[in-house]
């Protein structure tokens, strides 16, 4: 089960100079399937000093703090014939910045293309059992310096779902 919470980001106030970034991933997400009670996609996922690619498939159910999620690694041909089977809504493309602030270890995406001018804070809660995360996730204060940054906590608004986003032909549909 993913426990998670999510921000959306002040454009205005995010910088990524302005934390420690531990990396930075180029993301291509593309969904295959959405439905009301599931979504199954796959990721290029690359990572920008490395260079090295990664491919995912994952399942997700429904929910908005806490949802089913299933991840398993894919070869790069298993991905392109996925890609090739058909595909659902517009694709995806973000840098992801994975920094740590005061010992909190935060997902920053800066969402190009279509969602240009989308910055979307993540936490994931993954220590304990899931009755601990859910109530870390429920308790959290953020560090100042994320709060600085944040306009609004987004994680039970559906619009900022990623089989939502998809849908979009512009950000200023939903900003």
């Amino acid at each position: 089960m993913e426990v998670e919470r999510k921000y959306r980001v002040n454009p205005d106030a995010f910088n990524p100079t302005m934390f420690h970034v531990e990396h930075v991933r180029e993301m291509l997400q593309t969904y295959l399937v959405v439905s009301d009670t599931a979504e199954i996609r796959v990721r290029k996922d690359v990572d920008v000093t490395s260079k090295k690619t990664t491919y995912l498939y994952t399942e997700k159910g429904e929910g908005s703090l806490v949802r089913p999620e299933h991840n398993q690694e894919i070869s790069e041909t298993q991905y392109l014939a996925l890609r090739a089977k058909g595909t659902v809504g517009n694709h995806i493309h973000k840098l992801r910045h994975t920094v740590v602030v005061e010992g909190i270890v935060a997902e920053i995406d800066v969402y190009s293309q279509q969602l240009e001018g989308l910055i979307v804070l993540e936490i994931e809660f993954n220590e304990g059992s899931l009755d601990e995360r859910i109530a870390q996730a429920t308790n959290i204060t953020l560090p100042e310096p994320l709060q600085n940054i944040i306009i609004a906590d987004i994680t039970e608004d559906s619009r900022y779902k990623n089989k939502n986003l998809i849908q979009l032909s512009s950000v200023s549909d939903i900003i």
